[in-house]
């Protein structure tokens, strides 16, 4: 994963007595987003995470904005489909994904 980002093409990862087995997975994800931000970014962190980030993370982020960002009108959270094209300028989703988000949250997406 890492032979790509690095100019010289030695793999970097945090490794235990040569190997990756018991290293726990948020170290090297750590120093894969660093080098992603070093090397193929230049410099912005913020799209090296959003590169880095599994399906999961971008479906734990987007329910966490969908709360935050939610209002209450008649008794019930709503967001509107404005929402959606905010998140999805920055993060990897589909409307699909927003509104299934959105229903697991509890939260009625106004179109």
């Amino acid at each position: 994963m890492f032979d790509n980002l690095v100019p010289w093409g030695i793999p970097r990862r945090i490794e235990l007595k040569g190997s990756i087995v018991g290293v726990p997975d948020r170290v090297n994800k750590i120093v894969e987003i660093l080098l992603k931000a070093r090397y193929k970014y230049g410099g912005e962190v913020d799209k090296a995470i959003i590169d880095s980030m599994t399906k999961r993370n971008v479906m734990t982020r987007l329910y966490s904005e969908i709360v935050k960002r939610s209002e209450r009108s008649g008794g019930e959270q709503y967001v509107d489909m404005e929402t959606y094209y905010d998140l999805a300028k920055w993060l990897p989703i589909t409307k699909e994904d927003f509104i299934k988000v959105a229903e697991k949250a509890g939260v009625k997406v106004k179109h």
